[in-house]
């Protein structure tokens, strides 16, 4: 089926949206892990994921 460009270009704008959407969330994220590793210690959180790694 072809698709005429206006909704190509909605598809692309939504794309673009939820690229930016998702940037968000992740920088949220990450604040909020840093704000737990200043809570309970950079060095808690390291011993945690070493533990955590396959060997």
């Amino acid at each position: 089926m072809m698709h005429n460009p206006e909704v190509n270009k909605a598809e692309h704008d939504k794309m673009f949206n939820d690229t930016a959407y998702m940037q968000g969330y992740f920088k949220n994220i990450d604040e909020n892990l840093e704000a737990v590793k200043d809570i309970v210690g950079k060095h808690e959180v390291d011993i945690k994921v070493l533990k955590n790694r396959p060997v």
